[in-house]
């Protein structure tokens, strides 16, 4: 190219630069960038598989369940982390994403950003997990002046179920659900929570219980997988569950998310007694532990989740499943964790036996789309 049809160019671009606006050069570059992202995120999820883009929230702020929480925290991300249970550590090649979200951090817009993110990451072959264990009730909207729909909502900094403010520090489980839906369609959608359900008045709170829905899809994993693995890798639709429901239990006024926090004798740190209530009896001291302290130390329904979650089994390539047997199992799994550590909880004695007295069952449950319990 010659000096003066160089030149010539150089003029001819300027004077494109200057007629076009800048917004418009902004928004076809952005666009394209947007859609090269996307293409890349597509090609990257189908050349290495399908991939779990995982978020956990912790509510370790507050005081009144901190060992109930921090014991279940522990068998979570244990089981989380061990192949013989399940088996799906952040460094796995099936997960995408991997965040915790605890304490001060566990504010609501951080969750909402933080589900958001996952499901930008996420392919259109790709499933977002979402666990969050923290206080929680049963409110009415304020326009909702026939009292017609308890919608269900967390408080996750909440440092008690007494100062648990919804307005101003919690958030609604369709909000939660619809930040995880925000990107691109991807296969397979999950939150779970663990929280009460209990409606949320001036009088003194009661107890309340659990909440799910899920799509009936199958699934066709061809190996040995944990059952949570095997439905995140491949089931479609979504699951939206709570481990209470907020129109049973106590005059109607819902179910409490319960626990039980085993005690022992000289224990010197937070550390030992972490180990001492989640680790198995055979690794301790003898006399110091009992098999039913782990196994029913934490909530009720983390010790469910897990018994169906982390249960290893060989699926056929051509077996099919559907999610509506997993929350079967869930279902009925809850029921008799929830029976076995009453009556543990009545031989071994320990905090919180008029509660569970009190509450004969806790029950998981559906929920629709603005997150109101189905019967």
């Amino acid at each position: 190219m010659t000096k003066k049809n160089l030149m010539l160019l150089c003029v001819f671009i300027a004077a494109v630069w200057m007629a076009v606006p800048p917004e418009a050069f902004g928004q076809l570059f952005g666009r394209r960038v947007v859609q090269q992202r996307q293409q890349v995120q597509q090609r990257q999820s189908l050349s290495a598989g399908p991939q779990i883009h995982m978020l956990f929230v912790w509510g370790t702020k507050a005081t009144d369940t901190h060992w109930a929480t921090r014991i279940s925290q522990t068998k979570i991300e244990r089981a989380f982390n061990s192949r013989d249970e399940i088996n799906l550590p952040r460094n796995s090649r099936h997960v995408g994403t991997y965040l915790t979200l605890e304490g001060n951090n566990a504010a609501p817009q951080n969750i909402i950003n933080a589900c958001e993110r996952l499901a930008r990451n996420a392919g259109p072959n790709d499933a977002v997990f979402v666990y969050i264990l923290c206080h929680g009730a049963s409110v009415y909207e304020d326009d909702d002046t026939e009292r017609t729909a308890r919608i269900h909502a967390l408080s996750p900094m909440a440092e008690t179920a007494e100062n648990m403010d919804l307005r101003t520090i919690g958030i609604r489980r369709s909000t939660i659900l619809h930040a995880m839906k925000s990107g691109s369609p991807h296969r397979f959608t999950m939150l779970v929570t663990d929280s009460c359900s209990v409606l949320r008045s001036e009088e003194e709170l009661r107890q309340a219980k659990p909440y799910m829905s899920g799509a009936m899809e199958s699934w066709r994993p061809p190996v040995l997988r944990s059952v949570l693995a095997h439905l995140l890798l491949t089931a479609e639709g979504t699951i939206d569950i709570n481990s209470s429901h907020p129109e049973k239990g106590s005059m109607n006024q819902g179910e409490l998310a319960l626990a039980w926090v085993p005690s022992f004798r000289n224990v010197r740190n937070d550390r030992q007694f972490l180990r001492y209530a989640t680790e198995d009896g055979s690794r301790m001291r003898p006399g110091v532990d009992n098999w039913g302290a782990v196994m029913h130390s934490g909530t009720v329904f983390t010790n469910a989740f897990l018994a169906v979650a982390a249960e290893q089994r060989e699926f056929e390539a051509s077996a099919r499943a559907s999610v509506a047997e997993f929350l079967g199992d869930l279902t009925r799994n809850l029921d008799r964790q929830y029976k076995d550590t009453r009556t543990h909880v009545q031989r071994s004695g320990g905090s919180g036996i008029e509660l569970f007295m009190q509450q004969p069952t806790q029950t998981l449950t559906h929920f629709d789309e603005m997150g109101v319990a189905l019967p």
